[in-house]
């Protein structure tokens, strides 16, 4: 996303925002940093992690993904890959299958950090900054990243029917055609998903379409 939200991490983890922002007025050494695109997200890590996290992407072939997993799915894939390695050196109860587990959990391990990484833009509460309010029924929102978000292509508005309570509070969504009627076709995803896109600029709310 060329206007995308830039979050940086520290050497041993994230550094928020906020901690950036000090670090900046104290006049600390620059961090070694490298930038990493993902899902139209620009994130700014240590040279070290982004290495980790790129080589893991490309391990798993996320480049040929045609959706970018969001921090709980990648929550999510990294459970299964490490249940499943460890599913089989049970099965086995072999040296390799045993290694193979533990080599799994080291190689998903980046996987995680990136799961961080997206959820601090969330967390991380920047001095001087607004947070995104929150959705209304009648509201659209737009994907306006360059890659499918949970099922939202580019460039495509989808009208919101209904926001819901309770856990997850659900969010019924409507494809909108180019003219902003509905088409019928629906989706259903979670607040705390829309507003995290939201928040870093990956989806754009247009106020009040309905």
């Amino acid at each position: 996303m060329p206007n995308g939200t830039v979050i940086t991490l520290g050497a041993v983890g994230v550094l928020t925002a906020g901690a950036a922002l000090s670090e900046s007025l104290m006049g600390s050494a620059a961090l070694d940093t490298s930038t990493l695109n993902y899902g139209g997200v620009t994130l700014e890590l240590s040279t070290v992690a982004a290495g980790r996290i790129e080589d893991s992407m490309i391990r798993f072939g996320f480049h040929e993904m045609e959706a970018t997993p969001g921090a709980d799915e990648l929550r999510s894939l990294v459970n299964h890959l490490r249940n499943m390695e460890q599913d089989k050196a049970r099965r086995s109860r072999t040296k390799a299958a045993k290694e193979a587990a533990e080599q799994m959990v080291k190689d998903t391990a980046p996987l995680l950090e990136l799961a961080d990484a997206l959820e601090s833009i969330v967390r991380t509460k920047v001095p001087g900054t607004a947070r995104q309010a929150e959705i209304s029924r009648g509201d659209a929102i737009e994907n306006t990243s360059k890659r499918s978000m949970y099922g939202v292509a580019p460039g495509e508005r989808w009208l919101v029917e209904s926001v819901g309570v309770g856990q997850g509070r659900p969010v019924r969504l409507n494809r909108l055609d180019s003219l902003d009627r509905r088409t019928g076709r629906e989706l259903e995803l979670r607040l705390r998903d829309i507003e995290s896109l939201l928040a870093i600029s990956a989806f754009t709310r247009h106020m009040g379409v309905k």
